[in-house]
Order: C-alpha cells, then structure tokens, then sequence
C-alpha cells in the first residue's frame, strides 16, 4: 500500500466524481463534487484525491480559510472533507491519508489542525481520537469539532 494525495485537477476530477459514497456515510460528507465547486470559492482550500498506487481511492479538502465567516477570519488549518469510496473503506486508507495530511500541515509551519464531525460517526471520531485530535467542547451547525496541536506552547485551552 503506498498512499499519496494528488491535487485533483483537469485530468483526475472526473475519478473523484466516480467515488461512491457508502449509503452508511451519506450524511456525513458532502459529494465529491460539491468539494470540488466549493475549493474554487476558497483559494486557500485545496482539493486532493487519495490514492493507493495509482487508484483514487477517496478524496480530501482541506487548508486555512482566510475569509470572514461570523464576522471573523479564521487562518487556523481546517480539514473540510475526507471520504473513502465505499469500495476502498475498512482498508487504513483514511488513517494513512491523515498522517500525510497531518505531515504537510506541519511541513508549512502551521500548529494548529482543526476538523469537525457529527456525534453520530463514531467509526471517525474513534480514528481522529486515534492520532491525537481532542473535542474542543465546540458543538456548531450540529457538528463537533477537534483540535490537534503541535506545539507545547498551545493547547486546547489557550485557543
């Protein structure tokens, strides 16, 4: 298994559309398409597709969103989307796809990573738990959010 996020652009968006969401999981991420549409609204937001080798098996969305919502801007890096096709799932690519997440967010100096989910999907909030992501107590719009920091100078607390 050699996983590697690849921007999706003019020659890979149409694998990503391919994905299949499990029925399971339909409520709990947007299409991939809808990823896609959105990141062009976002500069700073970037779209990928997880690959084992050379098959698309997922797809991820995430960055900072230096943009006012709430009458504040948040240049904190947040993950907006991370799905596994319903064939690919049960198979660590989801694991393997947040550490490089993990491992490039670090990479351009950023210690804060941030993600939100619903109470109901427990199957990811046991793998967020799993590589360090703590609740933060904020509940918004009906998800929860996590925190991973990487420096000992901030904690959940001081954010």
């Amino acid at each position: 298994m050699i996983i590697q996020l690849k921007k999706i652009n003019k020659d890979n968006w149409q694998s990503a559309l391919k994905l299949e969401i499990s029925q399971d999981h339909k409520s709990f991420v947007a299409p991939n398409l809808y990823s896609i549409a959105e990141a062009q609204f976002y500069p700073d937001m970037h779209v990928y597709g997880i690959y084992n080798n050379q098959v698309m098996v997922g797809l991820t969305m995430y960055g900072t969103s230096k943009y006012p919502e709430n009458d504040k801007i948040d240049e904190r890096c947040w993950i907006w989307r991370l799905m596994i096709g319903q064939n690919h799932r049960q198979k660590g690519y989801g694991r393997q796809a947040l550490k490089l997440i993990i491992e490039d967010i670090k990479s351009q100096g950023l210690d804060v990573l941030l993600l939100s989910t619903e109470p109901e999907n427990i199957k990811a909030i046991s793998l967020y738990k799993s590589l360090g992501f703590l609740p933060t107590g904020i509940v918004e719009d009906g998800e929860e959010e996590y925190i991973l920091t990487f420096t000992k100078e901030k904690t959940n607390e001081t954010l």
